[in-house]
């Protein structure tokens, strides 16, 4: 196509093949939904326009060149985005892609590529709060790539850095983790309603917090800590006083410290910094 290609505010029911075409002029998608389609060796050649589009499924942009300005302004993709090998040669507009129409909601990422383009193309326009979350899903992405057997410390770092706060993204996770671990640790010495509570609070923490380390979504694991919490000072005596006194991981440590109270300090240090941190990554200019 060597002159402009408008093709607005429209619906391609089936699927739309631009395989090996070339736009040499403005190539002008505003609010067109895909339900299927198809942009291997695409090439625009100038600026190319996606705002408000929607993709049904899951798009590939394989070998695509973007050499004029990419817009995808509040464009929907109800399936993932692949751009592992996409080229871009110049600037691209991802301002608030999303997974589902008049939400701000995460897209899913076919791999750790397409989500580091995207966040450096955020970054680039000091979006930084927009890019921290395409940060985070690179992270996600980086630590399903692990494999315990070939790198246990690696894959160990990245599982505890996405559940204790979704990669420094989520302050509450974060805050609620803080409150489980020092409930955790304050349950001996707790005063019970009765002498065969504590192994059995014990035995039901532990079985309740298994789930997390597991690939469930964000907000089930939220809710899982709050019942958790729930739990605990309900069917304990607990006084919060025991729970304030252990979060504070500054006080001066004892002579006679237990290897379990040192590594208690160490984990509620590292949660506190992991709770600053996601607040900043939320709030932060740079």
């Amino acid at each position: 196509f060597n002159s402009k290609v408008k093709i607005q505010l429209s619906l391609i029911r089936g699927k739309a093949n631009f395989y090996n075409t070339k736009f040499n002029d403005l190539a002008d998608f505003y609010r067109t939904r895909f339900v299927d389609v198809d942009f291997e060796r695409t090439d625009f050649n100038a600026i190319s326009i996606f705002s408000e589009s929607k993709f049904c499924k899951a798009v590939d942009f394989k070998y695509t060149k973007f050499l004029g300005k990419s817009i995808f302004r509040d464009t929907v993709f109800n399936n993932t985005l692949n751009l592992r090998d996409s080229i871009f040669s110049d600037d691209a507009l991802f301002l608030d892609v999303t997974s589902e129409y008049g939400r701000v909601k995460t897209i899913q990422v076919e791999n750790r590529e397409t989500a580091r383009v995207i966040k450096n193309f955020l970054d680039n326009s000091n979006n930084i709060i927009e890019a921290n979350k395409f940060y985070a899903l690179e992270m996600d992405a980086r630590e399903k790539e692990l494999s315990f057997i070939k790198n246990p410390f690696e894959w160990l770092v990245f599982k505890i850095h996405g559940l204790s706060s979704n990669h420094s993204q989520d302050w509450l996770l974060a805050l609620l983790w803080i409150f489980v671990i020092s409930i955790y640790y304050s349950i001996p010495d707790s005063k019970f309603w009765f002498t065969y509570e504590e192994p059995l609070i014990y035995l039901f923490g532990s079985i309740l917090l298994v789930p997390l380390f597991f690939h469930i979504p964000i907000k089930y694991k939220k809710i899982i800590l709050i019942a958790f919490i729930t739990n605990i000072i309900y069917f304990t005596s607990m006084s919060l006083d025991l729970v304030t006194k252990s979060i504070n991981p500054f006080t001066k440590l004892p002579n006679n410290i237990t290897f379990p109270a040192l590594v208690f300090k160490v984990i509620i240090a590292y949660l506190i910094y992991q709770f600053i941190v996601s607040i900043r990554q939320n709030t932060r200019r740079k």
